[in-house]
């Protein structure tokens, strides 16, 4: 069994961390239909299953969170 999606986290994390900054508007949601677009392109790839993709996704919104919390 493969890892969590990393790609996924990745653009989760840089979501996360610049809507905190910015607030919701425009650049927000194109950000996170990204994000979406990204992991489903990884499940249509078959790199990842559907389950690894929301794992990851979760984790780096997580570890951004985390991260940007303390740097604040």
């Amino acid at each position: 069994m493969k890892d969590a999606s990393y790609p996924a986290p990745g653009g989760a994390g840089l979501r996360g961390v610049h809507h905190s900054g910015t607030g919701p508007g425009l650049w927000a949601l194109c950000g996170y239909a990204l994000v979406a677009l990204v992991g489903w392109s990884r499940v249509a790839l078959r790199d990842h299953t559907p389950g690894q993709v929301i794992a990851g996704t979760i984790l780096g919104s997580a570890v951004a969170a985390a991260v940007f919390a303390l740097l604040r």
